[in-house]
């Protein structure tokens, strides 16, 4: 779910592939969604040029056994309906990059950059994890230094990543993050 409420946030997977003939492979899908203008302003303006927030993607591969690491990220201000938020089961998408969660909890990943290409369908095989008291993640001393953070440790992935042309099927374990917040570090805090 997208919290507009708030002025960052970011739905973060991470995991290991294994494939059908033993290749072993890591990857990284993150989503940034930094707000520029408070809510209280948001829809106050028709134009595509006023945004209420920023978008940025980080994807990684690695490939431990040819010894690479792939790696681009997309910024955008979405002002065409190219990168957004929360639009039914599409929760985040810049240009070809896309999250999706389905109703049944199941997480869908696609990505593509120059010599690499994910497809996952990613299932929970654990609850939720809850992070701080009452799913509040205390950064600072003081009050409104916290972040909202919950994690599902355990997603079961199946798909297929290409690696330059050769298309490889693969399962793994990836874990998921989720966190939103506003004014997480007090003054002075690095």
């Amino acid at each position: 779910h997208v919290h507009e409420n708030f002025k960052t946030e970011w739905w973060y997977f991470t995991g290991n592939l294994t494939t059908a003939s033993g290749g072993r492979y890591g990857y990284e899908l993150t989503f940034f969604r930094q707000g520029i203008r408070p809510p209280n302003e948001r829809g106050a303006t028709t134009s595509r040029f006023v945004v209420d927030d920023l978008k940025f993607a980080h994807f990684t591969v690695t490939d431990p056994a040819g010894r690479k690491f792939l790696f681009d990220q997309k910024t955008s201000r979405g002002s065409f309906g190219e990168a957004g938020f929360g639009a039914g089961e599409r929760l985040a998408w810049i240009d070809g990059w896309e999250l999706q969660m389905h109703p049944d909890g199941a997480f869908e990943l696609n990505a593509q950059m120059t010599g690499a290409k994910l497809k996952l369908h990613l299932v929970p095989r654990k609850a939720p994890v809850i992070h701080g008291a009452n799913g509040i993640s205390e950064k600072a001393a003081g009050q409104g230094h916290a972040s909202y953070y919950y994690s599902i440790t355990r997603l079961a992935p199946t798909g297929e990543l290409q690696i330059v042309e050769e298309r490889l099927t693969t399962t793994g374990e990836s874990r998921f993050d989720h966190e939103w917040a506003t004014n997480p570090l007090a003054p002075g805090q690095p």
